[in-house]
């Protein structure tokens, strides 16, 4: 199946948006175990004229210049080629949740994001394992504490975990506080 959206035009997004679609779709792909395939519509924009949506679905510009959803395709990449399988966890709402194991003696990664327009609705921590955390905006890990509320939205978090506590790890996904 051919996957892409415009970063200009019409029916174009903002940049930062494709970025978030482009992994979640990859992540979501994997987790459905019939799709065996997807292409990305276009690696280069076609062109430089804003107005035409059809020149800027690529991940590159025209001129070769990264545009975030590169960046975030090949955040995801990797983890999605090295998954042996995939398991959707228990959540709320617009909520996904997708354990991803890697295989014996690898650790496994937890994607959480929310597909939902309004940011930060929602948030999540995950008790009885140790994680370290990155979104696919950025690559840098970062040592998670035992159990902080973490905000979601649309650009999925990848939480690494130890195998052996992936399985008995507690998620907990809850409406964000107002405040």
């Amino acid at each position: 199946t051919e996957i892409g959206w415009p970063s200009a035009g019409k029916l174009g997004i903002p940049p930062a948006r494709a970025a978030d679609y482009a992994s979640q779709t990859l992540l979501t792909l994997r987790s459905l175990g019939y799709v065996h395939g997807a292409w990305w519509y276009n690696l280069y924009d076609k062109g430089t004229d804003p107005a035409d949506q059809e020149l800027n679905f690529g991940l590159l510009t025209e001129d070769g210049r990264r545009k975030p959803a590169f960046a975030a395709f090949a955040s995801v990449a990797q983890l999605v080629q090295q998954t042996r399988s995939v398991e959707r966890l228990p959540a709320p709402g617009s909520v996904w949740a997708l354990r991803f194991s890697l295989g014996a003696q690898q650790d496994d990664v937890l994607a959480l994001w929310s597909s939902e327009a309004a940011p930060g609705r929602w948030q999540a921590a995950v008790s009885g394992a140790s994680a370290r955390v990155r979104s696919q905006r950025h690559t840098a890990m970062s040592a998670m504490p035992a159990s902080p509320a973490l905000r979601l939205d649309a650009s999925p978090l990848l939480l690494t975990i130890p195998a052996a506590q992936s399985r008995s790890m507690q998620l907990q996904v809850v409406p964000t506080p107002p405040g």
